[in-house]
């Protein structure tokens, strides 16, 4: 959904997605620059705020993209969108698979809702942001 409260055609979705994924991961490339085990371990807080994110998005409530986000380009086919989205998942795949072991409860993402997550939440909250889409699309009217 945008800011003004208009809904995004499933273009839009797919490209907002891949958007969101990316800064995801160019957060963590840099926040993992010095090495994975460089991070700050989570604690009971960080974990439910992580918590209280994924229920928000288990909700069918509404939320507007963030500010920052870039906007979707209405122009891109459904198609091209889902290429694009497919090329990245597969770099972003490929970098967390590397993660070590012992990185798994480390914070590595700030999400601007919920703040720092571990690399488990973070993979759990692209689940669910995709999800949360995906109902989005499956109820955009054709």
């Amino acid at each position: 959904m945008t800011s003004d409260g208009s809904y995004w055609n499933p273009s839009e979705v797919i490209q907002h997605l891949t958007i969101s994924e990316k800064g995801i991961l160019g957060y963590v490339k840099k926040k993992t620059g010095s090495g994975w085990l460089n991070l700050e371990e989570a604690n009971e807080e960080t974990i439910l705020h992580g918590k209280i994110l994924l229920e928000r998005l288990a909700s069918s409530e509404k939320y507007p993209a963030p500010e920052f986000i870039a906007k979707p380009d209405r122009g891109i086919s459904l198609n091209d969108a889902i290429a694009e989205w497919k090329r990245h998942r597969n770099e972003l795949t490929d970098y967390f698979n590397g993660a070590p072991v012992e990185s798994l409860n480390l914070l590595v993402f700030r999400q601007p809702a919920a703040g720092m997550l571990t690399l488990i939440q973070t993979v759990n909250f692209i689940a669910s942001h995709i999800e949360h889409h995906f109902q989005q699309i499956d109820n955009y009217p054709i």
